[in-house]
């Protein structure tokens, strides 16, 4: 092997001189020693040795003199033995696989570092472990061997956390298997056990349990009580029924029972709602319970191959699902809620007997394209349809950098590198393969474009037969496919065509050897990052040069500044440019720039700085979109797109200057033409074009100036964008409808705005004058919703009619309800508006007054009940009119009406109320969508004010003003209060300047008492506590507990109804309590908690600490037979106390001095041991973070001296902001919330952290609305809004539920509720994330909505701690603390109950890393009063102001 070792050493040169490779070659026995004293000289340091199928039948000794090797991996091999390695100390990993080995040789169980261990196919049949073997042993692979049963041994190893035993005979498991306690993993795959033992559940840390192929016919009861389980494969068993009790697991995240013995689903199901994989195929299950609905997480469910004959429409519900697989059943019909499901990105529905009309559709454009049709069908668009299922999407700016999340997650598995999408993959092909895992280069025609043209089996037998191996579908059923003919092949492979891609790249990935090279760890030396800049400057780079530069970037962070600092990016621009403009450009040229391409995305991915400062750089980017290959355009966009995204300042400017200078060099007279080109170009994929559009949105949306920005929308529609969105919008994918609905947000946005700006005959000029007609051609302007801007011009005759036109342009534009629209002569000098004919000939019109031709809708006619007078009016009004003016024009002939801007509309349907947002035009609002427009009713806008319960908590309600005090009362203790409150033991009172209270009158109504959007109401108690929670000074209080009277019903209750027992305590005194809680006969650990806790409440820990004294020193003349056992239980208590709380110094003196006296009492002395330890060192609950930390996302200059809002990641803001929350809420102590410390000036000092968690909401709060209102312009407030909705949207998935309160009490602020102007502006996802976002913080049902989402959420997380406070007011307000001498000791249980929810939250630090200037950005942040936010926001909105008054 002299040359190949050579070879070997020579490439683990060029990678970090680390590892040594070896692979398929025959290394001799005797060489073996030799070519180990040949690595220590030539590669010394060596960490890994890999000698895969060489053939080797022993070890070299000398082995043991590479003493840094951590790991040895010799699989495929013909080793029996192997030597005593003493001097390995650092081997970590060792892998024995695929060997001869019987028995496990004694030298491995010597390893100590040994810590993972694979002897898999073997001939092991046992597995011996003496004392002190494997001591670090954490991993071990026994799969394939010949073990009949798990080796007891192997339960030994106390370290285990994974364990593999699959494909051996195992039959049955040991008792022993409990003692694995530490064990997270464990795969019994193909075996034939039965069942499992009883001590399997004390594998409590467990969280994966493979024992599919196997031969259970039930599943294990055990399984429901091991609560970490987060994934239980069961598959290929023999089960008939899934027992209730599993579907109690609360943390299970994937569920394989596929291939067994199902035919029905428990209700129970429905609980799983962590599940996001449900594998249920090549079962026998006929239905499916409508609580399947609930698995609202579920993002992939596989149903294939049974016999399901109906769907429930339940299953709609799931909004997160992106794969559902239903083929082969037996379903005849769809619910129709099912084709709303457009958020699904893979559908299977073939082989059902559907209606023909469907099985067409499935089979000529796909399953997905049946939902779209159904949604044409309804007249529901595919950008409601998109919106509906999208509420993730928080903003489009959070959706475009989600977007390689969102691909990753539709391509999981995928290999490729970041730097192209999906859509560019399916284009690719391989003209050579790359080892730095590099995708394909050269582009390709998608195989799955064309269906019909089925390729030759042999070029996709690898992808199918992966795909069987994937699916892991029974052995049966993969005989059974094998047998299909090739087209029948083809088809299953096109049922899983994503993962079937992913197979093909994968496939393609690989180098001759079918397996991957590794990548490099260790940086690259500062010569090599040099070498490469003037490489590429002198053009003398090949392919290998590229894919080394890639290579480094993935794996060394310190290769991109020292590449960077070289000159690398100006480097790569010239050798880009330069291969650019060659006249004849080879396929190598495109494979280079291809590759100089992936090298940008990189350094823009890495937020390298000079890539952003270098126009040249972003200039040969740009000038890549004049390239003939596709793969070249596409990824140039995708870079550019990704420079929009990670600097959404400078990035579209720099991005905008070198797209225009790219047009300018090449005389194209539209700057988007190549973005338009791959749009329109049918071969472009999907994904491509949502990339493409993402684009257009980011540039377009960075230009300022209104009149910039509709000049180039109307660029755009002159080359035709509205006709090609028309097309678009029928696509199924997810990406490209979102930015298809924002684009048009938008422009329909600026049009508003340019109407506002200027009159509408100059807006419809400005749109005219970018494409007037010719000679015998009309030109007519679209006034209908998404087509604002876009004219449509056709030839006419003298014989066209008015129908002719008016059914192209419904044709051209995909327009539904052709009757509704019109052609109409807009009103101008004199002459009145007027519709056209449809009969008549266009040549009958004057020409002068077609020049002025609009495409329009209709009037309505709408009827409303003026609930006030229950008295209907009627009137007949343009669409584009808003809902104000249309309450105006219901109101206009009415003699004597009342002031409109005191009223409404409302939709008062069957579903629920909706009030209707002013500004907004008719025809968009949900006015359109209702097929009976009888349910509108004029009413009095509503009163919206604050309510305040204390000073902990406020939230923003709406009431009609004509109901009375009383009922308002009513209406707030209803929402925020429980059964047990009663709205007669409060009142209201009006806040007012200062915060003076001046108590209203029950029977008056809202509006006598002249509330308005700027009131306070503040909820009081009438009546104080019957006895104050202080400590009493009653003599009897001091009663010896010894002297305390037998139980009687002075010193003790219990609940009525309920026996004598320490969680029945109702009331009791001191005495009597200290008694219970040291008891020899009775102990409730429940209950010493709430003791530990509490006690503060109603004694203090000095008269607590005599108290036990007193009862440790058990009289001599007592009747107790074992004083002992009361002594210990005194001192277990004691030591839980101190375990438990924040002891006083005078206590831990008094504690050390009694522990000192009992310490030598041979009974007491180990327990007075452990409380003197834990004194000054109480229990530790905190839970440390494993995981490193996300890497922060900051701006490039977070050092200047004027930040915004504008420049900082929503995301980062938000976990900030939460770090900030949580440093308060962590510190927070039991004690700070007794006596209501917090709503009380004398005691305030009780409860500090408590009052700087309320200031913190107070503070935000204020900063973001006094944010909003400080933007002088409705656009730049909407945006503002819009990344605070976004950043609400982040605190919600962080689970600061005290923050996103805090967010949504600013939004509904009334200075900020009443910017109808600004909420106009907002994007239909933003209004939907709002939504759902208050509905979450809602206070209905004492707020049920939230309280469930706590309970469901996972540490770390931060309560509202409002709501929180509010129980323990009400409590407080409702409860006395003493009745007599006697503790009200349930009323202080209630109150723990609230405290240890808190409690819970508080011991889980959140794994983020704090970032001082984002923090401090928050802390400086101004703060102005109610009244100055209410001023300004009267300033930027006038009160009955029109749009064209509003900046």
């Amino acid at each position: 092997m002299g040359n190949q070792y050579s070879q070997c050493v020579e490439e683990a040169r060029e990678r970090d001189s680390k590892d040594f490779i070896v692979q398929s070659m025959k290394v001799k026995t005797k060489e073996t020693s030799s070519y180990v004293k040949k690595l220590l000289l030539d590669l010394p340091g060596l960490v890994v040795i890999e000698m895969r199928d060489c053939r080797l039948k022993a070890i070299p000794p000398n082995l043991n003199e590479l003493v840094t090797l951590e790991r040895l991996r010799l699989a495929e091999n013909k080793l029996t033995t192997m030597p005593t390695l003493p001097n390995l100390s650092n081997l970590f990993e060792l892998d024995l696989s695929k060997n001869t080995f019987t028995k496990v040789p004694a030298a491995v169980a010597e390893l100590p570092a040994l810590a993972h261990l694979n002897m898999s196919f073997n001939q092991l049949a046992t597995f011996s472990v003496k004392r002190g073997d494997f001591p670090n042993l954490q991993k071990l692979v026994l799969e394939a061997n010949l073990f009949d049963q798990i080796p007891i041994d192997c339960c030994q190893l106390s370290k285990l956390s994974h364990l593999d035993l699959s494909a051996n005979n195992i039959s049955s498991v040991p008792l022993d298997i409990g003692q694995l306690g530490n064990l997270e993993h464990l795969i019994l795959r193909r075996n034939t056990i039965r069942e499992l033992p009883a001590s399997f559940e004390c594998l409590r840390k467990l969280r994966t349990l493979d024992c599919s192929e196997n031969s259970f016919a039930s599943i294990p009861e055990q399984l429901h009580r091991l609560k970490a389980l987060t994934t239980i494969d069961l598959q290929h068993n023999l089960i008939t029924s899934i027992p209730p009790e599993l579907c109690t697991l609360k943390c299970l995240s994937v569920l394989k029972l596929h291939d067994n013995k199902l035919t029905v689903l428990p209700p129970t199901i429905g609980n799983l709602t962590t599940l996001t994989e449900l594998y249920l195929q090549e079962n026998g299950i006929e239905t499916l319970p409508p609580e399947v609905g609930n698995l609202t997480n579920l993002r992939k469910f596989y149903l294939e191959y049974n016999k399901l004959k109906e769907l429930p429409q339940e299953i709609a519900h799931l909004k997160k699902l992106v794969v559902l697989i239903l083929h082969h059943n037996e379903l005849r019909s769809l619910p129709p809620q099912f084709f709303e499901m457009s958020h699904l990105l893979r559908l299977s529905l073939d082989n059902n007997p559907l209606s023909d009309h469907y099985l067409q559709i499935i089979q000529k454009d796909g399953a997905l394209a049946l939902l779209n049709k159904n949604s044409a069908d309804s007249s529901s668009s595919s950008s409601s349809s998109s919106s509906s299922s999208s509420s993730s999407a928080a903003s489009k700016k959070a959706t475009i950098k989600r977007r390689t999340l969102r691909r990753n997650e539709i391509t999981s598995g995928d290999s490729i590198t970041q730097s192209l999408s999906v859509s560019t993959v399916r284009q690719m092909h391989v003209a050579e393969t790359s080892r730095s895992m590099t995708p394909p280069l050269t582009p390709k025609k998608s195989g799955t474009a064309q269906p019909e043209a089925v390729p030759a089996y042999s070029k996709f037998k690898f992808a199918f037969d992966s795909l069987l191996e994937e699916q892991d579908f029974s052995q049966k059923k993969k005989d059974m496919l094998k047998k299909l003919p090739d087209t029948e092949k083809w088809t299953l492979l096109s049922q899983y065509k994503g993962s079937t891609l992913d197979m093909l790249k994968g496939q393609q990935s690989r180098d001759a050897s079918g397996s991957f090279r590794p990548l490099t760890s260790r940086s690259k030396k500062t010569n090599v990052a040099q070498e490469y800049p003037t490489l590429l400057r002198d053009g003398r780079v090949n392919r290998n040069h590229m894919a080394k530069i890639i290579t480094s970037l993935q794996s060394s962070e310190s290769f991109a500044p020292l590449f960077v600092e070289s000159g690398g990016i100006e480097a790569l621009a010239i050798f880009t440019n330069s291969t650019s403009q060659k006249k004849g450009i080879s396929s190598r040229d495109n494979v280079m720039i291809s590759e100089c391409l992936k090298i940008f995305n990189y350094l823009v991915e890495m937020s390298i700085k000079s890539i952003l400062t270098s126009s040249s750089a972003v200039k040969s980017i740009a000038n890549c979109l004049g390239n003939a290959s596709d793969l070249v355009r596409i990824q140039s966009i995708e870079v550019m797109e990704k420079i929009c995204n990670l600097e959404p300042h400078a990035g579209p400017e720099l991005v905008l200057e070198a797209i225009n200078s790219y047009c300018n060099e090449a005389g194209e007279e539209f700057r988007f033409f190549a973005l338009h080109q791959m749009l329109a170009n049918p071969d472009t994929q999907l994904e491509s074009k949502a990339v493409t559009l993402s684009l257009i949105n980011c540039l377009v949306d960075s230009i300022e100036d209104l009149e910039d920005r509709f000049t180039i929308r109307t660029e755009l529609m002159r080359m035709g964008f509205q006709e090609l969105f028309a097309q678009l919008k029928s696509s199924e994918n997810f990406l490209l409808l979102i930015e298809i609905e924002h684009y048009e947000e938008e422009a329909n946005a600026d049009y508003e705005d340019m109407l506002c700006r200027f009159n509408k005959r100059l807006v419809v000029d400005k749109i005219r004058s970018a494409r007037e007609g010719g000679e015998g051609q009309l030109v007519v302007s679209l006034m209908v919703e998404g087509l604002h801007g876009t004219t449509f011009t056709t030839p006419i005759e003298a014989d066209t009619l008015v129908s002719a036109v008016l059914t192209k342009i419904v044709q051209r534009y995909s327009i539904n309800n052709q009757s509704e629209y019109g052609l109409y002569i807009a009103p101008s000098e004199g002459l009145d508006g007027e519709w056209l004919t449809l009969s008549r000939k266009i040549s009958s019109y004057p020409p002068e007054r077609l020049a002025e031709l609009e495409f329009k809708q209709r009037p309505w006619e709408l009827s409303a009940n003026w609930v006030e007078k229950a008295q209907l009016l009627t009137t007949s009004c343009d669409p584009q009119i808003s809902c104000e003016e249309c309450v105006q024009a219901l109101f206009a002939n009415l003699p004597g009406h009342p002031n409109p801007a005191d009223y409404c509309l409302v939709i008062a349907s069957p579903e629920g109320e909706i009030i209707l947002e002013e500004p907004q035009p008719l025809y968009s609002s949900p006015i359109a969508k209702l097929s009976n427009r009888m349910y509108l009713q004029l009413r009095t806008k509503p009163i919206h004010v604050r309510v305040k319960i204390g000073e902990d908590m406020l939230q923003n309600m709406d009431f009609a003003p004509y109901i009375t005090v009383k009922t308002a009362l009513e209406q707030i203790v209803g929402k925020v209060g429980n059964s047990e409150i009663c709205a007669s033991d409060y009142c209201l009172a009006l806040q007012g300047a200062g915060g003076a209270l001046r108590q209203l009158e029950m029977d008056k109504t809202l509006k006598e008492c002249q509330l308005n959007d700027d009131s306070c109401l503040r909820l009081v108690a009438l009546r104080a506590n019957a006895t104050p929670e202080e400590e009493s000074d009653d003599e009897e209080t001091w009663t010896s507990l010894w002297d305390e009277p037998k139980d009687n019903p002075d010193n003790i209750t219990y609940l009525e109804g309920t026996e004598p027992s320490l969680r029945n305590i109702q009331t009791a005194t001191l005495n009597k309590l200290v008694e219970r809680l040291t008891s020899p006969d009775e102990y409730d650990r429940d209950f010493v908690n709430v003791f530990v806790i509490m006690f503060h409440a109603f004694t203090t820990d000095l008269k607590l600490f005599s108290k036990l004294v007193e009862r440790f020193n058990v009289p001599e003349s007592s009747d107790i037979k074992q004083p002992e056992t009361i002594q210990y239980r005194v001192c277990v208590f004691l030591k839980h106390w101190v375990e438990n709380d924040v002891l006083s110094e005078a206590v831990k003196v008094n504690i050390r001095e009694f522990v000192r006296l009992i310490s030598h009492h041979e009974k007491f002395s180990v327990v007075a041991s452990s409380i003197a330890n834990r004194i000054d060192q109480p229990k530790i609950t905190e839970t440390a973070c494993k995981e490193k930390p996300p890497r922060p996302i900051l701006p490039k200059n977070i050092s200047a001296t004027e930040l915004t809002w504008h420049m900082f990641d929503d995301l980062e803001l938000a976990r900030q902001l939460t770090l900030m929350t949580s440093d308060i809420f962590r510190k927070i102590r039991p004690r700070e919330f007794f006596r209501n410390a917090w709503n009380k000036d004398k005691l305030k000092y009780l409860a500090p952290n408590v009052l700087d968690l309320i200031d913190l909401y107070n503070n935000v709060s204020a900063w973001v609305s006094a944010a909003i209102v400080s933007e002088p312009f409705v656009r730049n407030r909407a945006k503002l809004m819009t990344k605070f909705i976004t950043i609400a949207q982040h605190l919600h998935d962080l689970s600061n539920f005290h923050c996103l309160s805090a967010f949504i009490s600013a939004f509904n602020n009334s200075a900020i509720q009443r910017l109808k102007f600004t909420r106009s502006r907002l994007s239909k996802r933003s209004k939907q994330i709002l939504t759902e976002l208050e509905s979450t913080m809602a206070m209905e049902g004492s707020f049920k909505n939230y309280r469930a989402g706590l309970a469901a959420a996972t540490p770390p997380c931060i309560p509202f701690l409002g709501v929180h406070l509010a129980d323990l007011t009400f409590m407080a307000d409702g409860n006395p603390g003493m009745i007599g001498r006697r503790v009200n000791f349930i009323k202080y249980k209630f109150m723990y109950s609230v405290i240890s929810t808190i409690q819970a939250y508080q011991t889980e630090p959140y794994n983020l890393e704090p970032v001082i200037p984002v923090q401090d950005f928050f802390r400086s942040r101004p703060i102005q009063d109610e009244k100055a936010v209410f001023d300004l926001s009267l300033a930027i909105e006038p009160r009955g102001a029109e749009r064209a008054d509003i900046q």
